[in-house]
């Protein structure tokens, strides 16, 4: 029962409770007062007037308090249906109100807006399938289940426009009921969210393409906690770089790719990392196989499944390090060939002039000897100036070896059998208290050099390794067949791949630190004392191996002795069989026509009178045209042609081309103190060039002749 109702009867008891002691007991009260009948009816009309007052009075209380609350109750309800009115109209969902025929009762502004109605006048009252003709069966199904109490929802649903375009929703329905407890109608709230969907499947795609740029980028990249530093993620590139798998790399932290030194500078690096990008500069990470490699780290401090971590991308510097110390070894070794060369071009010239000038000191000093033996004296100041010459012209040999300008004959030879013919001048060299080792190598391969420098590089390395041993020791020569490979190459600058001859020579003396290793090639550097040394030896050995297109290596420790390695291209060729005029006597001229042309006077002048002592008919021009025009009227054959090779006006070369046109049967002979090329090509004598280096002595120029003449004797 309403409370309404019962308040009523409570009212009307109490009323007819009071109406009846009223009645009951006034009575009594008014015949008690009453003296006659009068007044006992005029009293009882004054109490009938007072009750009609009274209860006037009641009523007019109560109808006015039920108009009073009915007025409240009447306003708070207007003021509620104003306010969810309101609430309707502004709330940010869109809100539609249907009764059981489904047609609107109420919507909301934005479910005006969301589904492109017109006013809401224009829609109350009519049926929702009026405005949305094509509304698909399914929902008309929900909308019947849900008219019957139920409740239903769904977050996700594709909802076609009165346009025609599909949208997605968000709806929830609920039933709506009438004072009885029936059913009398559904409210529908429904969210349009296809721009959030856009926004989430823009989002995927996004993600989609981070993580493919993520897994696909060619340098290794992963993400770690920066609380645990256990690995969240790894791609692909730090997979196989690195060695372990994606399983293996989420198991791990990243102290476990630092060496156990580095992990307290790694996390002094982490504690200091707050946000944002951080180049962490280089590091030393270490491979699954231990393999060590130097790495540039770049990281950014990122959100990843609710942790504070970090994404770290790896550059692998190790080539680019390993090659920049290449590069600056390379630098190191260019400026040392660089100030070589330039040495040796100044080595170049001195030489040229000064064995000019050691020409003329030899021949006059032979001369002179050989003119003056009437005199005891005599003959031994000249075998000293003799000594000094000799002396001066070896120290001119060993520049122009250095510069590479010194002139070679190479020949095919056996290295073996070019060493073991050396090996008794060699323990002379060395003395009695070292011991001289010889170990050769079976099936050595074939070399292509001049025999007499291969002595000078032996007697050179053999004077040094005596100098280092101090008292008894041991040397040791060995020869081998080293087949140098690109690995072996690229770890050795300088070399490059083949087949070569190894000479190895060894002693067991006091040995060399790294400073003076590095010096040991350069010309006029020598580790003894004053007068002791020229400091050309090695540099000339130097000069020599290079000349040869060869490599020189050289390994020493103090008080370890020292080994030095040298590396002779191999020759494919076989070892020709060659007989050389060789003699330890002067060898006379038969009368042939031998015309002289140098530029230099005083060796003219020499040349001419030692070519005379031999028995040779003398031409002498000191210039090319002074030869030519001699050539033009001399009558007779000219059978030999001594000429200098660099000179004024066109080279012995030239010179000798032109007079072989005039005297076809012209053999020739070139003589000087270094050629630039003009003979020879890198140093090497062309084949069937006869070449004399200045200075020489006339036992070896007489020789020279013979063999340019094609004569033994």
């Amino acid at each position: 029962m309403p409370s309404s109702t019962l308040g009523a009867i409570r009212i009307a008891g109490i009323y007819a409770f009071l109406s009846f002691l009223w009645i009951l007991f006034s009575d009594q009260v008014i015949e008690r007062l009453a003296s006659n009948t009068a007044q006992f009816s005029t009293l009882q009309t004054l109490k009938g007037l007072c009750f009609v007052l009274f209860t006037a009075g009641l009523l007019f209380w109560l109808i006015r308090r039920a108009l009073l609350e009915r007025y409240a109750h009447e306003t708070a309800l207007k003021q509620r249906e104003h306010q969810l009115s309101l609430f309707v109209e502004h709330a940010p969902a869109a809100i539609a109100m249907f009764d059981k025929q489904m047609r609107y009762l109420s919507v909301s502004r934005r479910f005006i807006t969301d589904y492109d109605l017109t006013e809401e006048q224009d829609i109350i009252g009519r049926s929702h399938y009026e405005i949305f003709p094509r509304i698909p069966e399914r929902w008309k199904e929900i909308h019947r289940h849900c008219l019957t109490g139920a409740v239903n929802s769904c977050e996700e649903d594709s909802f076609l426009r009165r346009d025609g375009k599909i949208d997605w929703t968000r709806w929830e329905i609920y039933p709506w009921y009438e004072n009885d407890g029936e059913v009398g109608g559904i409210i529908l709230f429904s969210e349009v969210i296809t721009r959030r969907k856009q926004m989430e499947e823009a989002l995927r795609n996004s993600e989609k393409q981070y993580r493919t740029l993520f897994e696909t980028n060619p340098q290794p990249m992963w993400i770690y906690d920066l609380d645990s530093l256990r690995f969240l993620a790894v791609n692909n590139a730090a997979v196989n770089h690195y060695g372990y798998s994606a399983e293996e790399f989420l198991q791990m932290t990243i102290k476990d790719i630092r060496s156990e030194n580095d992990v307290p500078a790694l996390l002094e690096n982490v504690a200091k990392v707050t946000s944002g990008l951080d180049r962490a500069g280089i590091w030393c990470h270490r491979k699954k196989d231990g393999t060590p490699i130097l790495v540039e780290i770049t990281s950014h401090v990122i959100g990843f499944a609710d942790r504070k971590a970090e994404l770290v991308m790896v550059n692998d510097i190790t080539d680019r390090k390993r090659a920049e110390a290449e590069k600056e070894n390379l630098q190191n070794q260019l400026q040392q060939s660089q100030k070589i060369e330039s040495v040796g071009r100044l080595a170049g010239g001195i030489a040229h002039d000064y064995n000019n000038m050691l020409s003329v000191i030899i021949g006059r000093a032979e001369l002179a000897k050989m003119r003056s033996l009437n005199s005891a004296s005599l003959p031994d100041d000249l075998d000293q100036i003799l000594q000094a010459a000799m002396r001066s012209r070896d120290i001119t040999q060993k520049l122009l070896a250095f510069a590479r300008k010194q002139i070679i004959a190479p020949r095919v030879l056996d290295l073996n059998e070019t060493v073991e013919s050396m090996l008794t001048m060699l323990k002379q060299l060395l003395g009695e208290n070292i011991d001289l080792i010889w170990q050769p190598k079976e099936n050595l391969w074939p070399v292509e050099m001049d025999p007499s420098q291969m002595d000078q590089i032996l007697a050179n390395l053999c004077i040094n390794a005596r100098d280092a041993i101090a008292d008894v020791g041991k040397m040791t020569i060995e020869t081998d067949r080293v087949s140098l490979d690109q690995a072996y190459c690229h770890d050795h600058t300088g070399f490059i791949p083949g087949d070569f001859v190894m000479l190895a020579v060894s002693d067991d003396g006091c040995g060399m630190d790294k400073e003076t290793l590095d010096k040991i090639f350069e010309p006029f550097f020598t580790t003894k004392g004053l007068g002791d040394g020229t400091g050309l030896g090695l540099s000339m050995v130097y000069g020599v191996v290079k000349q040869h297109n060869g490599f020189i290596n050289v390994y020493s420790e103090p008080g370890e002795g020292t080994t030095f390695r040298i590396y002779l291209p191999r020759h494919k060729g076989q070892i020709a069989e060659e007989c050389e005029a060789v003699s330890g006597e002067l060898l006379k001229g038969h009368g042939e026509t031998v015309l002289v042309v140098e530029d230099e006077a005083s060796i003219l002048t020499l040349i001419g009178e030692m070519l005379s002592d031999f028995g040779y008919k003398v031409l002498a021009a000191n210039s090319p045209s002074e030869a030519l025009d001699l050539a033009k009227v001399y009558p007779g054959e000219i059978h030999l042609l001594i000429t200098d090779v660099v000179m004024p006006e066109m080279n012995g070369r030239v010179l000798a081309r032109r007079l072989q046109l005039m005297h076809p049967q012209l053999k020739c002979l070139y003589m000087s103190g270094y050629t630039e090329n003009v003979i020879a090509h890198h140093g090497i004598l062309d084949k069937g060039i006869h070449f004399i280096q200045k200075p020489f002595s006339r036992i070896d120029f007489s020789i020279h002749i013979r063999t340019a003449l094609g004569l033994n004797a």
